[in-house]
């Protein structure tokens, strides 16, 4: 089932888990409704993008909201 997130109310700090498992926080919100730019904390699928940097983020692309 899909879920329905309004990405311009996600703010700074907020973790988050991907459709392919890999959990990000949250560090910059454009508040364009589409993407988030976050740093990846945990990923089995990217583990080279847990390195500390900025990534984009897709809204289709957040399964939950984590905390």
């Amino acid at each position: 089932m899909d879920i329905i997130l309004n990405i311009m109310d996600i703010e700074v700090g907020t973790r988050l888990r991907l459709v392919d498992g890999s959990d990000v926080e949250t560090m910059y919100n454009p508040q364009d409704g589409v993407w988030l730019f976050c740093c990846y904390l945990a990923s089995e699928a990217l583990p080279h993008k847990v390195d500390g940097k900025q990534y984009e983020i897709f809204a289709k692309d957040i399964r939950e909201i984590l905390g």
